[in-house]
Formats: structure tokens, sequence, C-alpha cells
């Protein structure tokens, strides 16, 4: 009987130990200073406004940094607590940290800025694909991990169905993201094909000086130049026009289509080649992922 007690009493101070180690996790995280976060943002708006003599250039820059740089820390705390409440045997809570992580991800995604360009496409395609099914692996993780710390008295046979269900449903969202990617792809790259021939068909006939091939080819490139600017606003990952990341930023976007626009107005225009080249990087990041019947 003593025995038992004295079990049971080791138990209560080891369970009392745990929740001090908790508490003591989360008083440091958020007693974290804002202004250590807000160091690298001020930092480089500094530098950015010596740079470009413009305050409102400046002001964006620092917003968009400071953005990326709190979802960084979120990310980071949210994945230390949930390591820290499985040590602690607190599975709900590990689970409620995971979803916070993922949401973090698929609520906040890339989107405005100068955060890439044409130069590094492919890795900005493969990189947002790779995160975007690593968030609903975590989020199946997270919710896996709620039911099975809220349901304790659950025998086996219920845990691993419950586990299984959610793997083969993360599956099948994963295979839906990625396969809605590579749709995407294939269709700007289909795209892009046609607009260079008819861009090239444009050049002859101001070439040869006719004027009704320069009208029927000049009418064809800004028709295509309409639906290639509906493919890149849309998403990559997502089917929402603002739960997901673009294939170009918002400002870069906005350039390239008056690039073209301009180069379909005045084909003699050197600006031409620069509105070409730009359209073959977006095809060789896209053309690795073509899937033409994804």
């Amino acid at each position: 009987m003593g025995k038992l007690q004295l079990g049971a009493s080791s138990a209560t101070i080891k369970s009392r130990d745990q929740e001090r180690f908790m508490d003591s996790i989360l008083e440091r995280i958020h007693s974290f200073p804002l202004f250590v976060v807000l160091i690298p943002a001020l930092f480089q708006a500094v530098r950015e406004l010596n740079a470009s003599g413009g305050a409102t250039k400046a002001i964006g820059w620092a917003i968009s940094r400071l953005r990326l740089t709190l979802r960084s820390f979120a990310v980071l705390a949210g994945l230390v607590l949930s390591i820290s409440f499985l040590v602690g045997d607190h599975m709900v809570r590990a689970g409620l940290s995971l979803l916070i992580v993922a949401s973090v991800r698929l609520m906040s995604p890339r989107g405005g800025g100068k955060s890439w360009s044409f130069s590094d496409l492919s890795l900005h395609i493969g990189s947002e694909v790779a995160f975007h099914v690593l968030a609903i692996v975590v989020t199946a993780l997270g919710l896996n991990l709620i039911t099975i710390g809220h349901f304790r008295d659950l025998e086996i046979a219920p845990r691993v169905s419950i586990t299984i269900t959610l793997a083969i449903a993360s599956l099948v969202a994963v295979n839906k993201a990625s396969a809605r990617t590579r749709r995407l792809c294939t269709e700007m790259v289909e795209c892009i094909d046609e607009l260079l021939d008819l861009f090239a068909a444009l050049e002859y006939g101001w070439g040869k000086n006719d004027a009704e091939e320069q009208f029927k080819a000049g009418r064809g490139c800004f028709l295509k130049i309409e639906q290639l600017e509906r493919l890149l606003k849309t998403r990559l990952n997502t089917g929402y026009s603002h739960l997901g990341t673009p294939v170009l930023p918002i400002n870069l976007h906005k350039s390239f289509i008056d690039e073209l626009r301009t180069a379909a107005a005045h084909i003699a225009d050197p600006s031409w080649k620069k509105a070409a080249d730009h359209l073959r990087q977006l095809r060789v990041a896209c053309v690795r992922r073509v899937d033409v019947v994804a």
C-alpha cells in the first residue's frame, strides 16, 4: 500500500515538473522582445531607403520583410512548442501547435513584393509545391495527435484506423495540389508557345509591310496575352485568389503584362527582345512540370 502511494506521489511530482517546464517555455516565448524580430525589417528598410530614395518603396519593403520575419518566427515557435508538448506527453497541445504551424503556411503564402524574379522561377515553383505538401502533411499529423490525445481510452485498432484514414486523406490532398500545379504549368507552356508563334508572325508581317498580316497577328497576340494574364493570376497551390501563391509577384506580374502589350503594339521596339527573354524564362520554369493528362 505504501509503495502504491509512493508511486502515485512520484507520478504527481513528475506531472507537476512537466507542467512547470512547459510553463517556463511558454513564458520565454511570450516574453520574446518584439524589437528583436523588427530589427531585420528596420535595417533593410533603411538600406532600401538609401538605395531608392523613395520612402513609399522603403515602407512597402519593410512591411513585406516584417511579414516574412513574423511568419518564420511563428513557424519556428510552433515547431518548438509541438516538440516540447510531445516530450511532456501533451498530445492535444502538440497537435494544436502543429495546426498553427500549418495554418501560418496555408493562410499566409508568398504573394507580393520582390521575393522572386524570372531567374529563379523554377526554384520558386518547386519550393512552393514542396512547402504546400508539407503543410498538408503537418495538418494531418496535428489532427491525428489531437484525436488520439483526446480519446486516450481508445484501443490500438481504432487508433490505427484513424491514423490510416488521415494519412490517406493527406495523400489525396497532396496529389490534388501537385496535379493542379502541373496542369497550370502545362497550360502556360501551351499559351507561351502560341504567343511566341504569334509574335513571330507579327514581326514577319511588319518586315514585309503586310498590313493584313500585322492586324491578324496583332489581334491574336493581344488575345493570347489576356489568356496568359489569367493564367498568371491563378494560384499555384489553391483555387482561391487570396489563399495561394502566384507564379509571379504582383508587381512583376503587372509590369510583365504591360511589357508584352507594348511589344505587341510596337513589335519593332527593342523592348520586344526583353519581353521574349522573359517569356522563354517562364517557359523553361514550367516545361519541367508539363503533364498533359493532369
